[in-house]
């Protein structure tokens, strides 16, 4: 099954770079799974939202913003990220999952709980975007994200 999905995953990158006539730099690619196909949500050339760009350095190390930031300025790639993107397993099985934490527009009284989400099993990152005391602000939505939490799962 992952060796069929695998190729899936390949085939629909390929369609993307041929479509777009793409030939060297980052490509980003959200994609679902739902048991029979790959569906593919997003197709971009920037660093996408909530966090995605964030699961591919918690699994490997790799910094997509590097990337796109040292192709876009025609400087080629620095040794590091040359070593990262060489010692990078596409096939790599881990699960990393990613749960936003929401706040609605206001001061922040306390933020609890935080030391008990971190002694959870899986629990590898923890993000918060704000203090105590802090304002969040809603930019026109009805909740702002203060943070997120990453659950990291070996198959």
């Amino acid at each position: 099954v992952y060796e069929k999905l695998f190729s899936s995953v390949i085939e629909y990158m390929e369609k993307i770079i041929q479509a777009y006539k793409i030939q060297d730099g980052p490509l980003a690619v959200q994609m679902f799974y739902d048991g029979n196909e790959v569906v593919i949500n997003e197709a971009t050339l920037r660093l996408f939202g909530n966090g995605d760009h964030r699961i591919a350095f918690y699994l490997s190390g790799l910094k997509i913003e590097q990337i796109l930031i040292e192709y876009s300025m025609g400087r080629g790639y620095s040794k590091s990220l040359i070593s990262k993107l060489e010692n990078y397993n596409p096939r790599d099985t881990t699960i990393l999952a990613q749960i936003q934490l929401y706040g609605k527009e206001g001061y922040i009284k306390e933020i609890d709980g935080v030391s008990t989400i971190k002694e959870m099993p899986n629990v590898s990152n923890i993000e918060l975007y704000y203090q105590q005391g802090e304002c969040i602000r809603n930019k026109g939505l009805k909740r702002e994200t203060i943070g997120m939490v990453f659950f990291k799962v070996d198959r």
